[in-house]
Formats: C-alpha cells, sequence, structure tokens
C-alpha cells in the first residue's frame, strides 16, 4: 500500500465517521453514506479498476471518469442547498409575519373611540 492510499483511506474514514455521527438521520441516507465510502475505498485501493470503468464508458483516463461524477454530483448537491435555503427562507418570511400581525400595537391616537352607551328613553 503507498502512502496516499494509506491517507486517503483514514481521511474518508474520518469523513464517513463524522457523517454518520453528526449530519444525517435516516436509516437510507446513512446506507447511501456507507455505499459511497466503499466505492471510494474500492477506488482508491485499487486505482486500475476505474480506469477499465473509464474505458467501458467512452473516458480516457480513470481520474477524468472520477472527475466527471464528481461535477454531477456538486451540481446536484448545490441545487438541493439552493432548494433548502430557499424553501427556508420562505418559512422564515412567513413566521415573521405572523408575528408581526400576532404583536402588532395600535398607538393611542389611532384608536377608535368607544361607543357612548345608550341612554334609555322616555317614549315607548
Amino acid at each position: 500500500m503507498k502512502p496516499v492510499q494509506f491517507l486517503l483511506l483514514i481521511g474518508t474514514a474520518a469523513g464517513l465517521l463524522l457523517y454518520l455521527a453528526y449530519f444525517r438521520s435516516k436509516l437510507s441516507d446513512r446506507l447511501l453514506g456507507l455505499l459511497l465510502m466503499l466505492t471510494a475505498w474500492f477506488s482508491i485501493l485499487f486505482p486500475d479498476s476505474t480506469t477499465l470503468l473509464a474505458h467501458l464508458l467512452g473516458v480516457g483516463r480513470g481520474v477524468d471518469l472520477i472527475f466527471y461524477f464528481f461535477g454531477l454530483f456538486t451540481s446536484f448537491a448545490l441545487i438541493l442547498l439552493y432548494t433548502h435555503a430557499r424553501t427556508q427562507s420562505q418559512q422564515l418570511t412567513e413566521l415573521v409575519r405572523h408575528l408581526a400581525i400576532r404583536d402588532a400595537r395600535v398607538p393611542p391616537a389611532a384608536r377608535t373611540p368607544e361607543p357612548l352607551a345608550a341612554e334609555p328613553s322616555d317614549v315607548e
């Protein structure tokens, strides 16, 4: 094993542990993270396998194939982050509007006077 492979394995293992411990809770997300990490470890331990797969898909080198997939996954992640941020912004706007309406106070000068109680009339 080359020193860079050892460092990459340690780095990806640390990333997986952080991911599993702090960022996701659904079982499907954890399994997907584990699958991606196993794929990364296989690529690190057997770098010629990515070149073979790249040739089968019509790409010249394995590193180019990995780079292309990285670009696709990064674009997908950015779209997800954008939609999540937009949803949170809309929810925050609705919450602030609700709180502003609920806690609104009318200044004393703008209040309408209370209607006077009607006096009983002598005419029946």
